[in-house]
């Protein structure tokens, strides 16, 4: 409890300097203001502070507002450990893992992030999936000049292995979807059974040996199928 009075003080020092910011008009020589000035010097301390409890506080309370970019601007460690915690268990939080990751150009764990949400069990579409492994599979391919991967989270191999399951795992999703097409297409296939084969089709990406048995498993509206 007196944690979080004392946070709540933080946040109002951050509304308070935000409100006078915005009203204040810039100097005419394009400089920064005193109260410009005071703003940075004021989230620097907060951004800088090692209460990890209180960085959670804030970023908690960032997303509430709908500021979920401030959460880009943060070059620090926190930051990448609350979104690796909360991403678990909320697709926005692995959204912004991702972008937050790109941001700061570290495109490979950007990749394997989207990797994972492809796979994932959250209530995606398929049509959403292939957009996370298409996005993968260019930051995977992508090397930024001058950055050395040595002591990086992952090295030259495993950037390969990445990418080959990305392009594996695409190429399955396309499949699946070139047949989940052909189903709603299908004017034989109505009803409950209709829905049933759309909703397994439309979703989690499934193995290849599944791939290969549809519709065989999931429809009997004819031998031509």
């Amino acid at each position: 409890m007196a944690r979080t009075k004392c946070y709540d003080l933080v946040i109002k020092v951050i509304q308070a300097v935000d409100k006078a910011s915005a009203n204040s008009a810039p100097p005419p020589d394009g400089s920064l203001s005193i109260i410009m000035r005071r703003r940075n010097e004021a989230y620097a301390e907060i951004n800088n502070s090692n209460d990890e409890v209180f960085q959670t506080y804030l970023y908690d309370w960032y997303l509430s507002q709908g500021w979920a970019e401030r959460l880009l601007e943060i070059t620090s460690e926190y930051v990448v450990s609350y979104l690796v915690r909360k991403s678990q268990e909320d697709v926005t939080h692995a959204d912004l893992l991702w972008r937050y990751y790109a941001h700061y150009h570290n495109y490979l764990d950007a990749a394997d992030v989207q990797h994972q949400l492809a796979k994932s069990g959250f209530q995606l579409s398929l049509e959403r999936r292939i957009e996370y492994l298409s996005r993968a599979k260019a930051n995977a391919s992508t090397r930024v000049p001058g950055f050395s991967e040595i002591g990086g989270v992952r090295s030259r191999q495993s950037r390969q292995e990445l990418l080959r399951n990305i392009t594996d795992l695409l190429d399955i999703a396309n499949i699946q979807d070139d047949i989940l097409q052909k189903m709603k297409s299908d004017p034989r296939l109505v009803g409950d059974r209709r829905t049933e084969v759309l909703a397994r089709l439309d979703g989690e990406i499934l193995s290849i040996d599944e791939v290969r048995n549809v519709p065989s498993p999931f429809i009997t509206i004819g031998k031509t199928c």
